[in-house]
């Protein structure tokens, strides 16, 4: 049970530090991207005379948006973590010595030293 916790803490951790580096250059880029998509396009609904029913709740502009982007970037990085913590783990339980991980890393480690050399 403390593998098991421990692996649940490690993937909250890292998965919400991920999150947060993630939703650096996303609200940078991405959100004003979309609040400019969101414009021309009740501009084109105006223009166009066209009357659509309530859509359902949505977050106010704001803080509130700011909020709630930051959340969900948080819960994708804790559900990414999670998954890689799990991969890492089942490959780690059969393994030898040095273990898949150290094979998977000194493999791709021999690729990027390969990929670096200049002829």
């Amino acid at each position: 049970m403390d593998r098991f916790r421990g692996l649940i803490v490690a993937a909250l951790l890292a998965g919400s530090a991920a999150g947060l580096v993630l939703f650096a250059p996303r609200r940078l880029t991405l959100i004003p991207l979309i609040d400019r998509a969101e414009v021309f396009e009740e501009a084109a609904i105006a223009h166009a005379g066209h009357v659509h029913p309530d859509e359902g709740w949505q977050p106010a502009p704001g803080i509130a948006r700011v909020g709630l982007t930051a959340i969900s970037a948080m819960l994708s990085g804790i559900g990414f973590a999670a998954i890689l913590l799990a991969v890492c783990d089942g490959l780690n339980r059969g393994a030898g010595s040095v273990g898949w991980q150290g094979r998977i890393f000194a493999f791709a480690h021999r690729m990027y030293a390969d990929s670096m050399r200049i002829s």
